[in-house]
């Protein structure tokens, strides 16, 4: 039985969309504009090696190479990163940020401040010590800053320091 030909004609119209829509899907898919950018690749870039057994040149495509070297370079990253976490710990140190110690000059500069705000008491000896620090800490409260009685940079703006 043989179809009309208005009906051969609509269905040899939709099997025609069909497969242009098949074609589109396929060639606007990142996978195969891949695969086209990598055959391109290789028909320009191949490089002719000689074939030292038969005398003639042999063709190797760049994407075979780019493909070697990849994965030589991802095991060296492999490599470079367990060794760096394997052994930073033992070789890098924590550096301390900030300042260790107070100098003699400058705590006698801060106790005479605080003394003159009316916090410290005691006569100014160049040494950080309990009534310093109390001192320090109880005009941190009295500014509305948090009271740690260590000199920080607000306190001793503040003091004019």
């Amino acid at each position: 039985m043989i179809p009309e030909p208005d009906s051969r004609k609509r269905l040899l119209n939709s099997l025609f969309r069909i497969i242009i829509s098949i074609i589109l899907l396929i060639s606007l898919s990142p996978a195969f504009l891949t695969l086209v950018a990598s055959f391109a690749q290789t028909s320009t870039s191949s490089k002719e090696t000689p074939d030292a057994s038969k005398g003639k040149k042999k063709k190797v495509s760049s994407t075979k190479k780019q493909t070697a070297n990849e994965s030589v370079a991802s095991d060296k990253k492999k490599r470079d990163k367990k060794r760096a976490s394997t052994h930073s710990s033992h070789l890098k140190k924590r550096k301390v940020r900030g300042q260790r110690e107070i100098e003699s000059p400058r705590i006698l500069e801060i106790q005479k401040a605080l003394a003159q705000a009316g916090y410290y008491k005691d006569r100014p000896s160049g040494k950080w010590d309990a009534a310093t620090s109390q001192a320090m800490s109880d005009y941190q409260g009295a500014n509305g800053f948090k009271k740690t009685g260590r000199p920080d940079a607000l306190s001793l703006k503040k003091l004019g320091l």
